[in-house]
């Protein structure tokens, strides 16, 4: 398990499975617990919380995604465009004037975000596997695992 946390106390704790994929998060603030559930070749299928939404206000959400698998248009039910994301070349998201909310240009509780790296709503950072990434900067947290792994063994 791991717990990010900063002055004011824990702002999330995230568990792993051997493959390094997130199956479970628990955001203390709110008390919300999640649940990651993956098929057999490795790709998110679903998530589970701990706080549901009353039956009128449950959302389906299915998303269009780019060619880096950033989601750009998403969908409800009935295939009505709820949402609609643009992204700078580091995957800030683009917010002008010229993206309305009439163009459905807004803010939606979809996770996904650029590359379909999903973003932590508690840290402000996307999990991207092995690393953070701080989407603002354009930069990861971290050392790639694997390049550390080769620099330590001299290769």
């Amino acid at each position: 398990m791991i717990s990010a946390s900063n002055s004011s106390g824990i702002l999330g704790q995230y568990s792993y499975d051997g493959d390094g994929k997130r199956v479970k998060k628990y955001v203390p603030g709110t008390g919300e617990t999640t649940i990651f559930v993956y098929d057999a070749g490795g790709k998110l299928i679903g998530e589970y919380s701990t706080i549901v939404a009353a039956p009128q206000d449950a959302k389906v959400a299915y998303l269009t995604s780019d060619h880096l698998g950033s989601p750009r248009i998403n969908t409800d039910q009935n295939g009505a465009v709820i949402a609609r994301h643009d992204y700078h070349p580091f995957g800030e998201e683009i917010l002008t004037a010229q993206r309305t909310a009439g163009l459905n240009y807004s803010a939606d509780s979809v996770r996904k975000q650029f590359t379909g790296y999903e973003r932590d709503t508690e840290t402000d950072l996307d999990f991207a596997q092995a690393r953070m990434y701080a989407n603002t900067y354009g930069r990861f947290t971290a050392v790639d695992p694997h390049l550390a792994f080769s620099h330590d063994r001299g290769t």
